[in-house]
């Protein structure tokens, strides 16, 4: 039996009003009322903002993407928090206790990994001499360090034997 659309609709403003007024998230909504997206989902509306804008607010607006420059602003507050360069998990604790701090992942996510985030911001720092005190927390740039990783050489491959189809990859052609 679907859960009525009043009810969840009633759960929106709750929650939104114990939030100042924001609208849940899809996500925030289903941690906190344990309703399921698929109890809603092709039962009441097509989309999350449909429930939003019955319950009387407007939807989510996707997050745009942050620039570089402000990746690294937000890294470099991290730094000056922790006074080292943070982990992940500082990065989870930071982004948990400091309102507009970008998701822990948004760093590896533009920069491709943690080493590249913080040679990033290694760059950066020497551009921006108004964070010039974050560079005493920088690592060593040893050689270990700053070698990139190597490339994996082989062959990908496809074998067709009868109507079945193999791919796969190796190192040795033959």
């Amino acid at each position: 039996m679907p859960i009525d659309r009043n009810h969840i609709i009633a759960e929106i403003k709750r929650i939104a009003q114990a939030d100042g007024g924001k609208a849940p998230g899809r996500q925030k909504f289903e941690r906190e009322t344990n309703i399921t997206m698929k109890e809603w989902y092709g039962v009441h509306w097509a989309r999350w903002g449909d429930a939003l804008l019955e319950a009387g607010y407007e939807p989510n607006t996707k997050q745009a993407k942050l620039s570089t420059d402000e990746v690294l602003t937000h890294f470099a507050s991290a730094v000056r928090h922790f006074k080292r360069i943070p982990s992940d998990g500082d990065l989870r604790i930071f982004g948990r206790n400091t309102k507009g701090f970008p998701g822990h992942t948004t760093f590896n996510n533009h920069f491709g990994s943690k080493r590249g985030t913080v040679e990033a911001f290694r760059i950066w720092l020497e551009a921006h001499s108004d964070y010039s005190d974050l560079m005493e927390f920088m690592p060593e740039k040893t050689a270990e360090y700053a070698k990139a990783p190597q490339p994996i050489e082989g062959f990908v491959y496809l074998l067709k034997s009868g109507t079945h189809f193999k791919i796969g990859r190796s190192d040795n052609l033959e």
